[in-house]
C-alpha cells in the first residue's frame, strides 16, 4: 500500500539502505517521527548482519562455515538460526526432489578447480564429489 492509500504524507515516508550479503537492501517506512522509523530501520539491519555472520559460507568462523570444515560423521551444535535454515533447506531439497541443494559445495569447488586450469572433471571426480552431495547425507537433530 502506497503512503497516499494509507491516508499517510509522503513525509512519512523514509527510506534506508544497507549493505550486506554482497547487495544492497533498501526499506522504505512510513512513519511520523523519523528517528525512530531509522530505528527500527537499524534494528532490521542488526538482525541482517547477525544472520550474515552466523550463515554466511564465506565468513570463516560463521556456522555454516564451520559445518562445512567438519569431517563427516561428526556432530555440530548450532544454533537456531542456522538450524531452521538447514531444516528450511531440506524441505525444499524434499520438495524439488534435489534441485535445490544447499550441499553442492564438493561439486562446485571441483568444476570451479578444474575450470581455473582449463580443463573438467573426471567422470570419477564427478562421482566422489556427489557421493559427497545431498541433503539426506545431513543429519538435523
Amino acid at each position: 500500500m502506497s503512503p497516499e492509500e494509507s491516508g499517510a504524507d509522503i513525509a512519512d515516508l523514509h527510506r534506508f539502505s544497507h549493505r550486506a550479503m554482497a547487495t544492497v537492501f533498501g526499506m522504505a517506512l512510513v512513519e511520523r517521527d523519523r528517528r525512530y522509523a531509522r530505528r527500527a530501520a537499524e534494528a532490521a539491519f542488526e538482525l541482517l548482519d547477525r544472520l550474515e555472520r552466523e550463515l554466511s559460507r564465506f565468513i570463516e568462523n560463521s556456522e555454516i562455515s564451520r559445518l562445512n570444515d567438519l569431517s563427516p560423521g561428526r556432530p555440530l551444535l548450532l544454533g537456531r538460526a542456522a538450524f531452521e535454515c538447514l531444516e528450511m533447506s531440506k524441505r525444499i531439497w524434499r520438495e524439488t526432489e534435489g534441485a535445490f541443494d544447499v550441499t553442492v559445495g564438493s561439486l562446485l569447488a571441483l568444476y570451479r578447480e578444474k575450470s581455473r586450469k582449463g580443463g573438467a572433471p573426471t567422470a570419477s571426480e564427478i562421482a566422489e564429489a556427489r557421493r559427497r552431495t545431498g541433503m539426506d547425507l545431513l543429519e538435523l537433530d
